[in-house]
């Protein structure tokens, strides 16, 4: 492969001492010739003298999460950045499968989806018929254009959700967001208890940028609403399951937890 210049790959972490190494492996082993930027938030582990091993880039950051992920955009310098996840392993194909989107000045974001563990299958089908439908928004596994990114102010204030923001800023400005539909990366990460954390600081997210009162209507709408009606769909492809509805309205209620907490000061990714 030839040297790609212009595209730094940015990994933001807190105490990932876990998986970290090998991710950061499989940066270097399969997206070779990229700089390679990890940002810590001030782990208490041994995540920074891990990622230190790999790149001289290491820098200590704080934060909402959306706010980390502009200073990275900041820092880094190429037209393009990725995002990868500390708990994600990108496979070799992940460059071939991505690059030529790239070229494309119509295109602003490219992602691929996971393979990942779940202890539910049912619950994985239906998480994957939702990418498959509405295609997969999420930084874990994501390159999309620096200037856009850096275009998009209003993530500063946004602690979860952030790729959604970013991704509906991009789609307004008219650019393409393409969702690949090739497994690309494998996310270390049980997915159902993943989306419990995902959804509270979602919640989270709301109560930092609205009111009380429009914060629970959004919220409403995006942990209970949507969610409902994305069941109602999947059951016309597979008969009904009151588990799976359980289910999705728990992971919701867990959000409305979020907005109604809010976040405490200090808190960070």
């Amino acid at each position: 492969m030839k040297r790609v210049t212009q595209i730094d790959v940015c990994v933001v972490e807190k105490n990932s001492s876990r998986t970290l190494a090998k991710c950061l492996s499989a940066i270097k082993q399969n997206l070779p010739g990229m700089e390679l930027i990890v940002f810590d938030d001030h782990s208490s582990d041994e995540s920074a003298s891990i990622a230190r091993k790999f790149t001289n880039k290491v820098f200590t950051v704080s934060g909402v999460l959306g706010a980390v992920r502009y200073e990275a955009a900041k820092r880094a310098t190429g037209r393009w950045i990725i995002f990868i996840d500390s708990d994600v392993y990108v496979y070799p194909n992940w460059w071939k499968k991505i690059r030529d989107f790239l070229h494309d000045d119509n295109v602003g974001w490219v992602t691929g989806l996971h393979d990942y563990p779940c202890i539910l299958p049912l619950w994985k089908e239906y998480h994957d018929n939702i990418f498959m439908r509405h295609g997969a928004t999420a930084f874990s596994n994501t390159a999309l254009r620096r200037d856009l990114l850096l275009d998009c102010k209003e993530i500063k204030l946004v602690h979860g959700g952030e790729d959604w923001v970013v991704k509906l800023h991009i789609m307004n400005q008219g650019m393409r967001a393409v969702t690949l539909t090739d497994k690309l990366s494998y996310h270390d990460n049980e997915n159902l208890s993943g989306y419990f954390k995902a959804y509270f600081r979602w919640g989270q997210s709301y109560r930092l940028n609205l009111s009380p009162r429009l914060a629970l209507a959004a919220g409403y709408l995006s942990f209970v609403k949507s969610p409902i009606v994305d069941w109602l769909t999947f059951t016309r492809i597979r008969k009904i399951s009151l588990t799976l509805l359980f289910i999705v309205i728990l992971v919701g209620v867990w959000g409305i937890f979020g907005v109604l907490r809010g976040m405490k000061p200090r808190e960070s990714v």
